[in-house]
């Protein structure tokens, strides 16, 4: 059990593929250090022929490794409590999206080097490589850091690793790949993980953001909140923390209801810059995002019912608002949750 990893990946909707299933799989079993590990595939209904055609075949293989679950219907809170049951007689766990491939060799030797010297840690996440396709792509959660909360750094793209770059330097990205697009000038594909083949997009992108200057953390350090992309735990400490039943198939609002109940319970999380996975999706949205829109408004309720708070984005209040929701976050959690505002997003906190 000392090393032994559960990896458990959810998968689900209508337009996840086998090219999914297969790269995250491959992402897995490729770049593994360690031979003691699992992966459980959680299988919804809702997914298309195709994908039940690749879990068929995948099944004749018999794969010692890989456990299969099959669910008509499965929400991300129940995904999440099968997950934590059935990694009790493991060491570690990992979560991850269908559509999240691990990219650094012996990655989990890594990861396993970095978190058994810290006993507190809540969650723990890695580089997540999509900024390589040059759109603004954080590695952590907005918090309640100085330039977010007084200079609006995230919604001028200049939050985290961008703070070096130019003010809305992400809008024309977006822009740009958008047109070359439409006029059918691009060459990346979904799924296509060799994003310096763009060439096009990739030149005329140069003017506007600059690869040399984006700021990466050199070691590990702490964080507010990571995203549920990929989620990794220390078991040991996941009877430490409540998780909120957010009622709906998709992650929105849960890493940041995970990672505010790790804070709350005296753990901190964790980004490890030495490991990297890449998720993909379309130029700078979520494959989930229409079902994530129509959820918002309910999940918002049930996010607030947990923690008696929004999860409003801080780009969409005035400075008042924001200053108010900081004071009653330190009034009622005892600064626990708050403790980014003391410093600026790309003030790495390191772990020593």
């Amino acid at each position: 059990m000392d090393k032994s990893i559960l990896y458990c990946i959810k998968i689900g909707g209508h337009n996840v593929s086998s090219n999914n299933i297969r790269n995250v799989i491959n992402g897995i079993k490729s770049n593994v250090y360690f031979s003691n590990y699992e992966i459980h595939i959680s299988i919804e209904d809702t997914v298309n022929d195709e994908v039940n055609n690749y879990i068929k075949n995948l099944l004749k293989q018999n794969d010692n490794h890989i456990k299969y679950f099959f669910f008509k219907s499965l929400s991300w809170y129940k995904w999440l409590k099968l997950s934590f049951q059935n990694a009790k007689n493991f060491k570690y766990l990992i979560t991850s999206h269908d559509d999240t491939y691990f990219r650094t060799k012996n990655f989990d030797k890594i990861f396993v080097d970095e978190i058994s010297k810290i006993t507190n840690v809540g969650c723990f996440s890695f580089i997540d490589d999509g900024y390589k396709r040059s759109f603004f792509n954080p590695q952590l959660r907005g918090a309640y850091h100085i330039d977010r909360v007084y200079e609006n750094s995230r919604k001028l793209g200049i939050e985290y690793e961008y703070h070096n770059q130019k003010k809305n330097w992400h809008r024309k990205s977006v822009k740009i790949k958008k047109l070359l697009k439409k006029l059918n000038l691009t060459s990346l594909k979904y799924n296509d993980l060799n994003f310096k083949k763009d060439k096009i997009f990739n030149f005329i992108n140069s003017f506007v953001f600059d690869f040399n200057k984006i700021d990466f953390p050199k070691k590990t350090i702490k964080a507010h909140s990571l995203w549920t992309n990929i989620m990794g735990f220390d078991t040991q400490n996941l009877k430490k923390f409540d998780i909120t039943d957010l009622d709906v198939p998709h992650g929105i609002y849960a890493d940041e209801d995970i990672c505010l109940s790790t804070q709350k319970n005296d753990m901190i999380n964790i980004l490890i810059p030495h490991v990297s996975y890449y998720h993909d999706r379309e130029i700078d949205i979520s494959r989930s995002w229409k079902s994530i829109k129509n959820d918002q408004q309910k999940v918002s309720k049930l996010f607030y019912n947990q923690w008696k708070f929004y999860p409003n984005k801080l780009e969409n209040m005035n400075l008042s608002e924001k200053l108010d929701l900081i004071k009653y976050l330190e009034k009622n959690f005892n600064k626990k949750l708050t403790w980014t505002k003391n410093f600026y997003s790309y003030n790495w906190q390191y772990i020593d």
